[in-house]
């Protein structure tokens, strides 16, 4: 009987492990794809917004970017 109980243990805990690692995975994957979503976010604003010198406006906007580092 504590054999069958230790290995129930055992199963939910690997199953606790996989959900851990898999939820680590996510926020992983949103934190690097966080700024570079909120970049193209940005470059699309910019460039609806300024129409014929979009192109000047969206590398300022991407410099600027780039050089803070709490946007990253």
């Amino acid at each position: 009987m504590s054999r069958k109980q230790s290995r129930l243990t055992h199963s939910s805990g690997v199953a606790n492990h996989s959900i851990r690692c898999l939820l680590i995975l996510v926020v992983v994957v949103l934190v690097v794809a966080a700024p570079v979503l909120f970049l193209v976010f940005l470059v699309l604003v910019v460039v609806a917004a300024a129409g014929s010198s979009a192109c000047r406006y969206a590398r300022a906007a991407i410099v600027i970017l780039v050089l803070t580092p709490g946007s990253w």
